[in-house]
């Protein structure tokens, strides 16, 4: 399956659509995702999505890793992000083919 949207960001949306998280909740501003004791994150993909082969950018707080392997029914643990807390964590995803996650 191809994502043909004109900009990134409403690739980032839809991806934030099917997004599901694992583990301990938390919500801010509309966002979510999983953050355990060692400052891990863990986010895994519905079922219903294709493996996004363009890859990914995920942003905590300004700090940018790049996953290439996001798939659906992976949990992948982004443990580089960071010192941050928690309850502040925000999760962007952008198509890396768009615009830059650097905002």
């Amino acid at each position: 399956m191809s994502y043909p949207f004109a900009h990134a960001s409403s690739f980032a949306q839809h991806i934030n659509d099917q997004v599901t998280v694992i583990g301990k909740v938390t919500e801010v501003n509309g966002n979510i995702a999983t953050v355990d004791s060692s400052g891990t994150v863990n986010v895994r993909v519905n079922a219903t999505m294709d493996p996004v082969e363009s890859g990914c950018y995920y942003r905590f707080l300004g700090k940018v890793v790049d996953d290439t392997t996001l798939s659906a029914h992976d949990q992948h643990k982004i443990t580089n992000v960071g010192d941050y807390d928690a309850d502040i964590a925000r999760r962007v995803i952008d198509a890396q083919a768009g615009q830059s996650p650097y905002y």
